[in-house]
């Protein structure tokens, strides 16, 4: 029986597979071990399916016959992926033209704003787009009758200003 201090080492020399040897090609791994972007327990240089032992492409043995077979499959299906934007619904100008302008044609452009939103949620692009313009539309209708409704409500008030300070003008009092 040996004492603690005086027990050998295993010999490792035998079970060193992976590690590269003194004088040994440091190119590919031993045999059994995998290389990134390899199967789990599939050997460095087997190809994928191929059983572990059976020589695969680029390993064939000595004096085995070769074949030049080309099989050319259709590979991955190709898709195309079309990226559509949404189109423009104005809701928020027909908003605004509604309550600050025109509110009759606010309304209408208020009502084609939210159709353009559902046919665009319904993926009806051109409907949604038809509509979306639609809206715009009478935004703009709205906004063009309320900046003229403006314009005429300020020259009401100054010529009725005009008028009423003429007036009092003329009478003095004596």
């Amino acid at each position: 029986m040996a004492t603690k201090g005086s027990e050998q080492p295993p010999d490792y020399s035998a079970s060193n597979q992976g590690f590269t040897q003194p004088g040994q090609s440091q190119g590919q791994p031993q045999q059994g071990f995998t290389q990134p972007g390899q199967p789990y327990g599939q050997p460095y240089g087997q190809p994928y399916g191929q059983p572990y032992g059976q020589q695969g492409y680029g390993q064939q043995g000595y004096g085995q016959q070769h074949s030049n077979t080309v099989v050319v499959s259709g590979g991955y299906p190709v898709s195309n992926v079309v990226v559509t934007s949404r189109p423009s619904d104005y809701l928020g100008f027909a908003i605004f033209t509604c309550i600050c302008c025109f509110w009759p044609t606010g309304i209408a452009a208020i009502v084609f704003a939210c159709s353009s939103q559902s046919s665009s949620d319904r993926q009806d692009y051109a409907k949604a787009q038809e509509e979306g313009n639609l809206a715009k539309i009478f935004s703009i209708i709205s906004l063009v009758i309320g900046i003229i409704w403006i314009i005429a409500v300020i020259i009401y008030v100054i010529v009725v200003f005009v008028v009423f300070a003429s007036a009092l003008r003329g009478y003095q009092y004596d």
